[in-house]
């Protein structure tokens, strides 16, 4: 949320229509404490375990992860880490 809280690219009235939720608890569900949150830094995604379109997601979300975290790295002027096959170098 900070990325669209903070940022002067959004005006003050998107600012103010920003924010979160509880979930509501069902009966029978594991979680049993509507005051525990899932998150972090990064994205969530989720997807219904029984969902007719689960492999699909799955797969999306894959790959925007994979491509998130690329443009993240480059973005921020980071060379990422690389794979160096140095068995024929003559580094010291």
């Amino acid at each position: 949320m900070p990325n669209y809280t903070t940022s002067p690219y959004f005006s003050q009235e998107f600012k103010d229509k920003i924010g979160y939720f509880k979930f509501p608890l069902y009966e029978g569900g594991k979680g049993t404490d509507q005051n525990s949150y899932v998150g972090g830094p990064g994205i969530g995604l989720f997807v219904a375990q029984n969902s007719k379109v689960r492999k699909q997601a799955e797969d999306f979300a894959a790959f925007l992860v994979k491509e998130w975290g690329d443009k993240s790295v480059r973005a921020a002027g980071v060379i990422p880490a690389t794979k160096v096959d140095t068995t024929f170098s003559n580094v010291q």
